[in-house]
């Protein structure tokens, strides 16, 4: 431990203003690296998670209901395990190697599942999409983002993001088309090329820090900005919050963080992994189901930007509690799908897709907004790791619970138990906490780690 904390303290040093940084100039660079960003989060959360949900009903009918949920929770194994050795990783690789050899791990995962047609074929494909997205998704993200930003770092955050939604929106269509006419390893093929050339891409572009190129952190100039410029007083935001320097969370607070961000690995990684299967064996058609997971990915990538707007304009907590309530509406609406009404399975996958957003810009923004700089990188990883491990141990129980219940809507009820618990849990948290003015609004070297 003492070594792990040596590591992530040297990486804290690394993402730090150095001589040479501040001596730079600022440069719009930094917005290449957040194009490089959500290559990315395309890559390694969009095609390995979020669209992969639509391959779910043709694992299954090959695997059955229990071995298409073993394939999910070993991805998933992979996944936390990779995300407790990511501060290592990336101290031996740094950001542009370890993010592209990341990508190129998704790229090998969906060759593979063109191959296999067993349980423990998929179970080998797994373990490479697995190691890509615990090393390549929202942990990698946030540390070139607050590498390469000085302010708005949920902005951008929310932004960059979006490429997991992007990927919903445009990937479903092609590999539901594929599977139906060509064949389903095609379907997975394509997608490896894909990754593969986002891989490439992002080698290209991508640079390890500022420094490299003898730049600073960009600071997005915002009204408080003009304001300072026009000789008129600062207005601080009171729906802006931080914890205090001189305070940090108790042992208690911290498993109960931990515990929230555990629910929201359940709800927002086996609840919409089970709502292509929930609505095909209701009844609605693979292709209707395939374009609703696209309308889902629209909306998730909507709802990523609003989301990082929203959490620097009103506040972690507010911006927070309202993720959570559309979250639920959409888990009860997918308690109803069964009924046969598409308007249930619309309002489902449009709110369970937009709540998605707590896990791609709310936990990073939770790990910012509640740790100091010396321990934000460690904390970060560790709420990815509890989100993972959230998703981990539950994904394989709704497949056993179908034979008992004759369906998932036992599944979706603990899912909606889960939600209630963590929004309670992380409120209560926050209201505690989260009481000084100036969230994202600290100096670049105060906020990076």
């Amino acid at each position: 431990m003492k070594s792990l904390n040596r590591r992530e303290g040297k990486m804290a040093d690394k993402t730090k203003s150095a001589p040479q940084e501040n001596a730079g100039r600022h440069s719009k660079y930094a917005f290449v690296i957040a194009a490089c960003c959500f290559f990315m989060m395309f890559v390694n959360v969009g095609i390995v998670s979020t669209s992969f949900n639509v391959y779910q009903p043709y694992i299954v009918e090959q695997v059955g209901d229990a071995g298409g949920s073993l394939v999910i929770t070993f991805r998933l194994l992979v996944s936390a395990i990779s995300m407790v050795l990511i501060v290592n990783y990336y101290h031996l690789l740094d950001l542009r190697v370890g993010i592209t050899l990341s990508m190129v791990f998704a790229a090998i995962g969906m060759f593979l599942f063109g191959f296999m047609q067993s349980l423990p074929g998929y179970m080998f494909a797994s373990i490479f999409i697995g190691i890509a997205y615990g090393l390549g998704g929202n942990v990698a993200m946030t540390y070139a983002i607050n590498r390469w930003f000085a302010n708005d770092i949920a902005s951008v955050v929310g932004v960059a993001a979006t490429g997991s939604g992007v990927a919903g929106i445009l990937m479903p269509p092609i590999i539901t088309y594929a599977a139906e006419t060509i064949s389903l390893s095609w379907a997975f093929w394509i997608e490896a090329i894909i990754s593969l050339f986002f891989a490439v891409i992002s080698f290209l572009l991508l640079r390890n820090r500022p420094s490299d190129l003898g730049l600073k952190a960009y600071h997005i100039t915002d009204k408080a900005d003009r304001r300072r410029a026009k000789g008129l007083p600062e207005r601080k935001s009171i729906h802006q919050y931080t914890i205090p320097e001189d305070v940090q969370l108790s042992k208690r607070a911290q498993f109960a963080l931990a515990a929230s961000a555990f629910c929201v690995g359940v709800f927002c990684t086996s609840a919409v992994f089970y709502i292509t299967i929930q609505m095909t064996s209701s009844g609605f058609d693979p292709v209707f189901v395939g374009g609703m997971i696209s309308l889902g990915g629209l909306c998730l990538t909507f709802a990523k930007v609003v989301t990082g707007r929203m959490f620097d304009h009103i506040g972690v907590r507010k911006g927070t509690t309202i993720l959570y309530m559309i979250e639920i509406v959409g888990l009860i609406a997918a308690l109803l799908i069964p009924t046969g009404n598409p308007l249930f399975a619309a309002i489902s996958i449009l709110c369970m897709y937009w709540g998605g957003s707590i896990n791609s810009v709310g936990l990073p923004v939770w790990g910012i907004s509640l740790s100091h700089p010396e321990n934000r990188s460690k904390l970060i990883k560790n709420l990815q790791v509890c989100f993972t491990t959230g998703g981990l141990v539950f994904n394989f129980i709704p497949g056993f619970l179908v034979p008992i219940f004759g369906g998932y809507e036992i599944s979706y009820v603990l899912f909606l138990i889960m939600t209630v618990i963590s929004m309670v849990v992380i409120t209560t948290l926050f209201k505690k906490y989260l009481h000084a003015p100036g969230l994202f609004s600290k100096r670049h070297d105060e906020v990076h780690a």
